[in-house]
C-alpha cells in the first residue's frame, strides 16, 4: 500500500486491482451536517455499504469483515478479497 493519506480519500481493491477514490464534493456538502459524518468510515458506511451494497447494519452482517489497520493487513485483505471474484476490499487511512 502507498503511504498517501489525505482526508476523504480511500482505496478499493477488487479483481486484483487497486483503485484510488475520493469523495465527490456534493457528497461532502450533503454530509456536512456535523464533523462525525465527514469521517471516511462514516461516508463509506452510508454511501457505499448502505446505499450501494444495501447492507443496513454492518455490525450484524456476515457479509462485512474488518481487519485492523495496525496489523500490516493490506496484504492480508488483498489475499482475502482474491479468494472470490465477488469480494471487494476498502482501505481508508487515518488523516494526520
Amino acid at each position: 500500500m502507498e503511504s498517501f493519506s489525505p482526508k476523504h480519500y480511500l482505496q478499493m481493491y477488487a479483481l486484483g486491482k487497486l483503485y484510488h477514490l475520493t469523495w465527490k464534493p456534493e457528497i461532502l456538502t450533503r454530509s456536512n451536517t456535523n464533523q462525525a459524518t465527514l469521517l471516511d468510515a462514516a461516508l463509506l458506511d452510508k454511501y457505499i455499504i448502505q446505499e450501494i451494497m444495501q447492507i443496513r447494519d454492518v455490525r450484524e452482517s456476515d457479509q462485512i469483515h474488518y481487519i485492523a489497520g495496525d496489523t500490516g493487513s493490506s496484504d492480508a485483505l488483498c489475499r482475502l478479497v482474491d479468494k472470490d471474484k465477488d469480494r471487494v476490499g476498502f482501505f481508508y487511512l487515518p488523516f494526520k
